[in-house]
């Protein structure tokens, strides 16, 4: 994995733990978070405590049965693209945006260039920090829309935000996960259990589902999964959808 992508990924699990934290009653008793790999975190609780946590992504999608979720694989690409949407753009102009896309047809590097060209004509016309986002559209030759962004002009001083968003991922009805595959997760995190409990006295696994993207946006219930050896298994649905103990 990439410096960039693992960096992208330990934002989010600690997006995702502290998310958790502020839905239980541990966060009254943690002194302080210790980021790592086996587990991704140590906490340091009142006591002293050290309570090891890692964190595993879920989600739905076809495909779950046969080499992960194609879904979320389409979600990661879009990611890239709309990560190289915002690189290429701060390439091109030094005013920092905060931008909604939603696409009417598939992701391309053309696409890409047209959205560009919509994007620095919209800092242009955004010369000042606003509070609401203004909507753009990107057309085609015969003015029929390819794309709406939701742009927002931010502060100065906040420098080059990149955390655009790809809003087609972001709507769907809420699912259940397949058959045995909470379970599958759990049994693989599992053999990993002697090297997460070196260093630490407890052992939690924390299994979130991301209700911003389409393939988070998920059931589940308790009790369907048999815990193998953790000190708790926890399900939490981010941002706020609440923590369950499953195991």
């Amino acid at each position: 994995m990439s410096n960039t992508r693992n960096a992208s990924k330990k934002l989010h699990e600690r997006m995702y733990l502290d998310g958790f934290l502020a839905q239980t009653d541990w966060s009254a008793s943690v002194r302080g978070v210790k980021c790592g790999e086996s587990p991704d975190f140590v906490l340091g609780m009142a006591g002293g405590c050290r309570r090891g946590v890692e964190v595993v992504s879920v989600f739905v999608g076809p495909g779950e049965h046969g080499g992960g979720s194609t879904e979320r694989r389409q979600e990661a690409l879009a990611d890239r693209w709309i990560t190289d949407l915002a690189e290429s753009y701060y390439r091109r102009c030094s005013v920092p945006l905060a931008v909604d896309f939603y696409s009417f047809e598939p992701l391309s590097d053309e696409l890409r260039e047209a959205t560009l060209q919509t994007l620095t004509g919209a800092a242009r016309a955004l010369d000042c920090e606003t509070v609401e986002r203004t909507r753009f559209e990107v057309t085609n030759e015969h003015q029929a829309p390819r794309a709406i962004l939701h742009v927002r002009r931010i502060r100065d001083e906040i420098g080059e935000y990149r955390r655009w968003r790809y809003m087609n991922d972001r709507v769907s009805w809420r699912r259940a996960f397949p058959s045995g595959y909470i379970q599958s997760v759990i049994d693989e995190k599992a053999r990993k259990l002697p090297a997460y409990r070196e260093g630490t006295d407890e052992v939690y696994l924390l299994l979130v589902a991301d209700a911003f993207r389409r393939s988070g946006i998920v059931d589940v219930e308790v009790g369907i999964a048999k815990n193998r050896g953790f000190d708790a298994i926890y399900f939490f649905r981010y941002p706020d959808g609440g923590a369950s103990r499953l195991a």
